[in-house]
């Protein structure tokens, strides 16, 4: 850039003091589903709004998501699935939802289960109208939200563990379920 000069732009372009004609559109909000792992959001939420430092499992995590989704102005709708009870409410920005798994199946009751969970956040994921998904949970099933994809909506995985145990063999079910992934 010598003299001052970029291809095409001059810096006397630019005249800070004239006032705009018209106004400016207005920009679509920013609307983020995080689908987090076992986690009270709600309690993260208030360490966080308050300054205070987290202290539960899992808060990491949550609270670098509510952070970015502050910075960036944005809704956010977050998916728990803490054991225990169903559970939904709306603090400013954010909505936290809390769906438990079942914890008493086994086998491939167990897996199957991952179906109705999914089908029933679906119409509310859709409702939310996203525009980008991050997916923490239940990192085994995430081909189950394979339509967000007929709706434009990107999905971002992110990894906090080890998908199938470093020094076992690998069972049969987590192949399966590797291969549908």
């Amino acid at each position: 850039m010598p003299n001052g000069k970029a291809i095409g732009f001059e810096p006397a372009d630019i005249d800070p003091s004239r006032e705009l004609s018209g106004s400016l559109p207005q920009l679509k909000k920013l609307r983020i589903a995080y689908l987090s792992g076992p986690c009270d959001a709600p309690a993260v939420f208030a360490e966080w709004s308050e300054g205070r430092p987290a202290d539960h499992f899992g808060t990491n995590y949550m609270g670098q998501v509510l952070q970015v989704s502050a910075e960036l102005n944005a809704e956010s709708y977050v998916i728990t699935n803490l054991p225990g009870k169903y559970s939904i409410c709306k603090k400013g920005h954010f909505i936290f939802e809390n769906r438990p798994p079942s914890s008493s199946l086994k086998g491939i009751r167990f897996h199957l289960s991952f179906v109705p969970w999914f089908a029933r956040l679906t119409p509310k994921l859709l409702r939310f109208k996203p525009d980008v998904v991050i997916i923490t949970m239940n990192q085994s099933y995430w081909f189950l939200l394979f339509f967000l994809r007929w709706f434009g909506i990107p999905m971002i995985p992110s990894f906090h563990g080890m998908p199938w145990p470093k020094f076992a063999p690998r069972k049969l079910s987590s192949r399966i379920l590797c291969q549908l992934n």
